[in-house]
This record gives C-alpha cells, sequence and structure tokens, in this order.
C-alpha cells in the first residue's frame, strides 16, 4: 500500500456497522475525521491494536476528503434523479415549475432541475447540500407542531448530546461572545427572525434553513453571576421530516458556515 492513506483505505479496516462506538454518526464519516487529524484509528473499539501499528506509519491524504464529500452529493443527486418532483415539492414545501424542483434554503431559491443540476442564490457547503438532499428523499411532509424541543429529546438524542454541545453549541457560544453583530449578520443573510421566547433568553431568533425544519437559537448574555450560553432547538417533528444524523449534520454544517462568516467579516460594529 502506498505510504498515504485516503478516506477509503481507512475505512476499509473498520467493521462499517456504524455502531457508533467511536462517537461518529458512521464509519465513513469517522475515516473521514481520522484523515483530516480529528480522530484517532484507534478511537474505533474495533480496530486491534495489531492493526493500529501497522498503519500508524502511514500519514493520511487530505486531498480524498472533497472527493468523499462528492460521491456522497453524487449519490443522493442519482436517488433524487429517480422520485417524481412534483410529489417531492408537495412533501418538501418546496416549487415545481419548468421542470425545475426549487427549494426554499434560509427563504432564497435552492434549484435542481430535471437532470438534478444543481444552483443556488446563496453559497452551499457540502455539509448542508447533503441535508438537503436527504431531505428531499426522506421528508414525510408533517406539519410543524410549534413546540421547539432540545436535540437531546429527538429520538436517541440523548446518546449524542455531549457531541451536539461540543461540535454544534458550544462554537456558536463562542461565535456569538465574539461578534456582537452576529444577529444582524444572521438577518441579512439568512433572513433570520427575532422571535418571543418563554425562556427568558436576552434574545431568541428563528432561521429556515427549510421548510419544515426551522432552527431555533436562544442565547443568554454574560453576567456577574453566569457565563453566556446558547441552547439549539428544533420543531419536534423534526425527525418526521429528517433523519437524525441529517439533523445534526445541518446543525454542524450551520455552524461551519457562520465560523467562515465570522473570519470573514470580523467585528462590524
Amino acid at each position: 500500500m502506498a505510504s498515504t492513506l485516503n478516506a477509503m483505505d481507512i475505512l476499509r479496516i473498520l467493521p462499517k456497522t456504524n455502531c457508533r462506538g467511536c462517537r461518529e454518526l458512521t464509519c465513513l464519516v469517522f475515516a473521514v475525521s481520522v484523515l483530516q487529524g480529528r480522530k484517532k484509528l484507534g478511537e474505533c473499539p474495533y480496530v486491534t491494536k495489531e492493526v493500529i501499528e501497522q498503519f500508524g506509519s502511514k500519514e493520511p491524504d487530505a486531498r480524498n476528503s472533497g472527493n468523499e464529500l462528492r460521491e456522497s452529493i453524487d449519490a443522493l443527486k442519482h436517488k433524487v434523479s429517480s422520485m417524481n418532483y412534483r410529489d417531492v415539492a408537495y412533501r418538501t414545501g418546496a416549487e415545481f415549475v419548468n421542470d425545475t424542483l426549487i427549494v426554499k434554503v434560509f427563504g432564497k431559491d435552492f434549484r435542481i432541475d430535471k437532470d438534478v443540476n444543481l444552483s443556488s442564490d446563496i453559497h452551499m457547503h457540502p455539509w448542508i447540500v447533503i441535508p438537503i438532499l436527504n431531505y428531499l428523499l426522506n421528508c414525510s411532509g408533517m406539519a410543524l407542531t410549534g413546540k421547539w424541543t432540545p436535540f437531546r429529546q429527538l429520538r436517541d438524542g440523548m446518546a449524542w448530546d455531549g457531541l451536539f454541545q461540543q461540535r454544534c453549541e458550544k462554537p456558536l457560544k463562542k461565535i456569538i461572545d465574539e461578534h456582537k453583530d452576529f444577529f444582524e449578520i444572521m438577518a441579512q443573510i439568512f433572513n433570520a427572525r427575532e422571535v418571543e421566547n418563554d425562556f427568558d433568553s436576552d434574545i431568541s431568533i428563528v432561521l429556515t434553513p427549510l421548510v419544515k425544519l426551522p432552527i431555533l437559537i436562544r442565547y443568554w448574555k454574560p453576567d456577574d453571576r453566569f457565563e453566556s450560553n446558547v441552547n439549539i432547538f428544533f420543531d419536534s417533528s423534526a425527525q418526521d421530516n429528517l433523519d437524525l444524523d441529517s439533523v445534526y449534520a445541518l446543525a454542524a454544517g450551520l455552524v461551519r458556515m457562520f465560523e467562515k462568516i465570522a473570519e470573514t467579516h470580523g467585528e462590524v460594529r
């Protein structure tokens, strides 16, 4: 084998059972995490010491991580291509115009034509595109309940609450703490709207990445007694319209987008 590893090399030595013992959603996600240096091979409970020693001297090749994402997107696009776009539009709250499916993402158009070519009025990171395609494939069309639920109270969410806090809520809190104009930027770029809240937070905003999957962000400012805090909530119907893995991926992808925007904009005011 070559002296460098790619994600498929790593995946081949994993059990491919998606057991989540490594605290990643799937074996493929774990492989990519190892590739990117965020995880170590030994964090998989089924990889033996001998295998770790055998592969320990090989360097991960991060150049192929983008290929893995593209392959995932292509596979999902192929599944979408076999669907009736009119039916998809009816279930998801999208529109079907001139052989093109138009999905509202943050209130802006995300288009999929009959040949499954994607275009959008806003930049879409692959980690956002994948949940969008899964939404088109799996959304049941369940109406929103208006009841906000933390991630841990979604089905099987408790097992992943620590990971959700680490990858989503904690980095989001850091962004808001450091960028006082965060909520203004969210309103300008993502059509966020401030809403009345019943948790005594200092500010609550609703984002609508997908028509049937809104997200509520509640933020408490620091004071003399407590540090700041952020909680992310979902409509209680979330898992009827998107699987838990994609709900997590969507939230994590959004936070990554926010981090990039914060790096670009800096402190506006």
